[in-house]
């Protein structure tokens, strides 16, 4: 992992990468966070290499994604504190300028293919920056606002009811729209658990009444909704006339300052439950009768297991979500939480208990959200992706491949020694290539859509260059073999415009065999430019303009 104090680019064995530009903290919450690492998962699944970009909030979650697995480049603390900001545009704690220009210096070593983008705070005027230094690189902007604009590729937006015009004088024309509850992304744990709360969810209220409650307020939950709503349950439960006696079940963030608070209450009531960081939060719901929590993302969670909901707007971005869902059904609208009193929460808590309601909200909250949602973004954005190709560092599991190629007659009689090399030595050279500095060996790897993976279709080399006998400034030679079954198809040509800026800034030169024609064309369409009637030199990155892919 690097971090923002030595500014190195991020280092990574695979120069083809999605790269997810997100915040939390204990202000703007966990949920940016916690959605996009629920698509960098599934894109992971199918062999993307994806890295993070997260700045040292206060309740941040960087730890978080370390721990999943993916590579994190820490941004510099925010200059100002953003803790009691509700105004979400001031969210980001520094300047735009300043934080995209410590995302490009991240970017460095990297060829990136995707930048998905989730962040209240940042809008076209940060992209534009980004897209001036990396024009081949699509981006994806996530939203649930439709309030500011955006220079992008792709706009997510899994708000229900969300509708085309919200963002048509948003986003440039050619951007893809994917709107709606159809793109709502949840964990795959929510989907391979919605048959079985089909099956048991309007038993539960038939059998014994309303026992088990939810309360999951999100984040850090900084304004302490849930202490108000565990007292109003003591209250509620002290008042009830009924000798049904109910359990609650808090879910809580570590990090909340009020977490002692929380503890205190739950350890003189055996019938409250505090619950850190649960192992799945689908099983908590499906053991649960209804649920109390904010308007956020595990909004969808809970329609997604047909579990009826008494939802608190914690945010006025939760406003759009809450309106809609009130409307659909689903939920029973709390308001604002500045605005919640015990008088209404009690009455709506003894509404849903109604077997009718119950059933019609656990049949809305079903309607809401079929779970497909991440299935359905991940194909989207695999697109990009499998018509890209991207390099990955060789490693020894590599060796029968190389073997394969290198031993191919038709390719072999292009080679500097033309004479067929011995299995051993195969290996020998192998392992001398990968441990030595000046030897950089990168598998050309293509997403194969049939097998939903990357595929190794060849290998791309980089040898320093101790001196050379062209008048010329440059460090570096490259050699490049495509499969013989994957020739033909522009990977080459896609091959070399992966090789990182760096070795491009130092200058690259290829050697070409005379009667090698397809080469000496590579080269001379990726911007190559003739030295010798059998090299080429490419030393600025302005050159590659004439590749065509």
């Amino acid at each position: 992992m690097t971090n923002a104090k030595n500014k190195q680019p991020v280092s990574n064995d695979c120069t083809t990468t999605v790269a997810i530009r997100v915040d939390a903290s204990t202000r703007m919450g966990t949920g940016h966070v916690m959605r996009c690492l629920t698509l960098a998962t599934k894109l992971k699944e199918h062999g993307a290499n994806v890295i993070f970009l997260s700045k040292k909030h206060q309740g941040n979650l960087n730890q978080l994604i370390t721990q999943k697995g993916f590579e994190l480049f820490e941004l510099s603390a925010p200059i100002q504190n953003i803790e009691n900001e509700t105004d979400e545009k001031l969210w980001l704690g520094c300047n735009f300028q300043d934080d995209a220009n410590e995302c490009l210096q991240a970017f460095k070593s990297l060829t990136i293919v995707l930048l998905i983008v989730d962040h209240y705070s940042l809008d076209a005027h940060w992209q534009r920056l980004i897209k001036a230094k990396l024009s081949l690189t699509k981006i994806m902007v996530i939203d649930d606002l439709a309030n500011r604009s955006h220079d992008c590729d792709f706009l997510l937006d899994q708000t229900l009811g969300r509708k085309k015009s919200d963002y048509e004088k948003l986003v440039p024309n050619y951007c893809q729209l994917l709107l709606g509850a159809d793109f709502i992304m949840l964990r795959d744990e929510f989907l391979q658990n919605r048959a079985t709360a089909k099956n048991t969810r309007n038993s539960r209220i038939k059998a014994s009444g309303i026992e088990n409650i939810l309360i999951t307020m999100g984040g850090t939950d900084p304004d302490n909704i849930a202490e108000k709503l565990l007292n109003w349950l003591i209250k509620f439960q002290h008042d009830s006339q009924t000798s049904n006696k109910i359990q609650v079940t808090l879910v809580a963030n570590q990090a909340s300052a009020f977490i002692k608070n929380l503890e205190e209450i739950s350890a003189n009531h055996d019938w409250i439950t505090i619950v850190i960081n649960p192992e799945s939060m689908a099983k908590l719901m499906l053991a649960t009768d209804i649920a109390i929590g904010s308007s956020g993302a595990t909004a969808w969670e809970r329609c997604c297991l047909g579990l009826p909901s008494l939802s608190i707007i914690s945010a006025e971005n939760q406003k759009f979500v809450s309106e809609n869902l009130t409307r659909a059904g689903a939920i029973i609208n709390l308001s604002h939480f500045s605005k919640l009193t015990y008088t209404k929460f009690s009455e709506s808590l003894t509404r849903i208990t109604s077997i009718i309601t119950y059933q019609q909200m656990v049949e809305q909250s079903f309607a809401c959200c079929d779970g497909l949602g991440l299935t359905k973004v991940a194909d989207v954005l695999l697109v990009i992706l499998s018509s890209n190709v991207c390099l990955v560092k060789a490693s020894y599991d590599d060796c029968q491949s190389l073997f394969d190629w290198q031993s191919n007659s038709d390719i072999r009689k292009y080679f500097h020694n033309s004479e067929p090399v011995k299995w051993q030595q195969h290996c020998d050279w192998l392992t001398d290539t990968l441990a030595n500095n000046s030897k950089h060996l990168y598998m050309i790897k293509r997403y194969d859509s049939d097998e939903q993976k990357l595929q190794s279709v060849g290998v791309l080399r980089l040898d320093a260059l101790q001196s050379s006998k062209y008048e010329i400034d440059a460090d570096w030679e490259v050699s490049i073999i495509i499969s013989p079954k994957h020739q033909g198809k522009s990977i080459a040509d896609k091959a070399i415009r992966q090789i990182p800026e760096s070795f491009k800034e130092q200058g690259i030169i290829a050697e070409v065999h005379s009667d090698n024609i397809a080469s000496h064309k590579l080269f001379s369409r990726a911007g190559f430019i003739a030295i010798s009637p059998l090299a080429y030199c490419l030393k600025n990155e302005d050159h590659l303009g004439g590749l065509n892919g």
